[in-house]
């Protein structure tokens, strides 16, 4: 960029004087700032207060979420995102679904919900988070949010009690204590989400982002502190699905280090899933699922009466499968098995707005994995959290088979998809600043390049 151009953008009176900042602030400067709007929706899923208005219910998050609709529509029109083939693709989803939703009878009110759940979540990521330092901050503000969670979770291990939701049940209408049993002699920690399962799932997403892009040049042994604190929230609520997230996450993380210097790791590691899940399914007299029930789950009995809901959902779902059942889970299944609740994800989304939905929302989740997978950044903390992304979101597409998402989990699962497509645009190199070099020199100022100011400035 030539210096005259450069020095305008410099002096804009919406920028702050980046000669004082250091390249890693200035980029900041440059794209927005710090992304306040993700950081207020990410706190607002574990605030658990509910307003009833009319048939409407607001909890936190949707009201968050309506309110960013001006923000997000002008953030976009002022500096406007590059429109990827994946961004269509989720597009179509939000907007199949709410056909499907309308097909079979929903309400104005759940219509509007639904797309807003959906889409707004999505595109708010898109609009305000741009590069390697607003992805962190959002990290840094949802690892911050689960660990702050831990002492109430613990307590209500011990003592069955939801302190958070006692305490602001005698001033505002929260979310219910629902019932649940113990597991490993303690209760479930629910602690402001709509179920255990729910927060173990939330406490999960954070778990390898914790790791990897928590802080830029975070010394190791602090990055693994903060999601080991993470993995202690996660077990506090003694879910099955958030436990395997987390092993997964586990499993890849370590693949990842001990074959750092292998470039082809992630095609060998892939081949060899797909080449044994195919030998599985056709030597085995039983399938993958019901050969890992027994070594996934807490409780093997609901774990099999899971598996034969699903079984029933899915001949529902071959019967409906472009705009599925909607909202009427009145479904006929055997006497013998006690709940119609589809605790699968994918086959959830199906079984409520059709196959077709569920499909555009595969392709969606697996072709952001895909394009950020083969997108190549020089700068090694970029690399990082393109690393955490994929192996969060490759142990989340298996672990949401054996649980369901909704509501602030539901909307944090959108957030985190639309958080990592930044990774695909260029992106300044930061690899001429020393690992070790503070980001402040107090005694002789801020370092500042000019190739780094032009990079930034772009």
């Amino acid at each position: 960029m030539p210096k005259e151009d450069s020095d305008r953008m410099t002096a804009s009176p919406d920028m702050t004087d980046t000669r004082r900042m250091t390249p890693r602030s200035s980029a900041l400067a440059v794209t927005g700032t710090y992304p306040v709007w993700v950081a207020a929706l990410i706190m607002s899923f574990i605030v658990p207060i509910q307003i009833q208005i009319g048939d409407i219910r607001l909890s936190f998050y949707r009201i968050v979420l309506l309110i960013a609709i001006v923000p997000v529509i002008r953030r976009l029109a002022v500096q406007p995102i590059r429109v990827r083939w994946v961004d269509v693709v989720f597009v179509l989803f939000a907007l199949y679904g709410t056909l499907a939703l309308a097909a079979t009878g929903a309400s104005v009110p759940a219509l509007g919900i639904s797309l807003i759940e959906t889409i707004g979540p999505y595109m708010l990521a898109r609009a305000f988070i741009r590069n390697a330092d607003q992805f962190s901050a959002a990290v840094r503000v949802l690892s911050t949010s689960i660990i702050l969670m831990i002492p109430f979770a613990i307590y209500e291990n011990l003592t069955r009690q939801p302190i958070i939701l006692n305490m602001l049940d005698t001033v505002f209408p929260v979310l219910p204590n629902v019932p649940h049993e113990q597991r490993l002699g303690l209760d479930r920690a629910q602690v402001t989400f709509d179920h255990p399962i729910l927060f173990g799932m939330f406490c999960a997403f954070g778990f390898a982002m914790s790791i990897y892009a928590a802080r830029r040049r975070q010394p190791p042994k602090l990055s693994v502190f903060r999601g080991a604190l993470v993995g202690v929230a996660t077990f506090t609520s003694l879910s099955s699905g958030a436990f395997v997230a987390v092993g997964l996450q586990i499993v890849l993380i370590a693949y990842d280090r001990i074959l750092r210097k292998v470039p082809k790791r992630w095609w060998i590691l892939s081949t060899t899933i797909v080449v044994m899940y195919i030998v599985v399914e056709l030597l085995s007299n039983r399938t993958v699922a019901e050969i890992s029930i027994g070594f996934l789950a807490l409780n093997p009995g609901t774990a099999w009466t899971r598996l034969s809901v699903n079984e029933w959902a899915l001949e529902a779902i071959m019967t409906h499968p472009f705009f599925g059942l909607g909202f009427d889970w009145s479904w006929p299944v055997p006497f013998w098995i006690v709940t119609t609740s589809i605790d699968n994800f994918w086959l959830a989304i199906a079984f409520r707005q059709g196959l077709v939905t569920m499909l555009l929302l595969l392709l969606a989740v697996f072709g952001i994995m895909v394009t950020v997978a083969f997108t190549r950044q020089k700068d090694a903390f970029v690399n990082a959290c393109r690393v955490s992304y994929i192996v969060t979101f490759a142990a989340l597409s298996l672990a949401i088979v054996t649980v369901h998402l909704w509501n602030s989990a539901y909307c944090t699962f959108m957030l985190l998809l639309g958080c990592g497509l930044w990774m695909t645009d260029k992106q300044p190199d930061s690899s001429d600043v020393s690992e070790d070099e503070p980001e402040e020199d107090k005694s002789s100022g801020l370092r500042f390049s000019r190739n780094l100011h032009s990079t930034y400035h772009r």
